[in-house]
């Protein structure tokens, strides 16, 4: 069988019964790191507001996010800087996770809920709509599964 590799070949040669890799995938990469620049920035700002809340609500009054009259006090800046921070965290590490979670079926759902967190946002909507869309196919599907899936198929070619 020329042109066949084989699975268990100790010089790396890919298997023939892995999936190739999808280009949604790529796009599905550079979403995640976008999420990561996004939730780092959220969690320096609520770092921002926790070391000095007073010049992050002079900050905020001078720039018009908080009106003349409003009674935002520094305890509230205080309240907002953890909650920017505990939320940045959590934007910074659900995207590391994918990178780090080994191939399978967490992998690909993980995928779906990281999308799902993105779209919220209006001006992310235009963008995950298709990522998902793609992200859902079998053939995404079949790369995130890996080798399990790969081993699977090889044990029981007709199923």
């Amino acid at each position: 069988m020329t042109g066949f590799p084989n699975p268990d070949d100790p010089y790396g040669q890919p298997s023939a019964f892995e999936a190739p890799r999808p280009r949604v995938v790529l796009w599905f990469k550079v979403y995640l790191f976008v999420s990561i620049a996004f939730g780092a920035l959220m969690a320096l700002s609520g770092l921002a507001a926790l070391s000095d809340p007073a010049a992050a609500l002079d900050s905020m009054r001078q720039s018009g996010q908080v009106p003349p009259g409003s009674t935002l006090t520094l305890d509230d800046m205080r309240m907002l800087g953890w909650v920017y921070g505990i939320a940045g965290l959590i934007g910074v590490a659900l995207p590391i996770a994918w990178f780090l979670v080994p191939r399978g079926n967490v992998k690909w759902i993980l995928g779906i809920v990281l999308i799902a967190l993105g779209m919220p946002g209006l001006v992310t909507l235009v963008v995950l709509v298709p990522l998902l869309i793609f992200w859902v196919r079998e053939d995404c599907k079949a790369w995130c599964q890996g080798q399990a899936a790969a081993e699977a198929r090889r044990r029981e070619p007709w199923a």
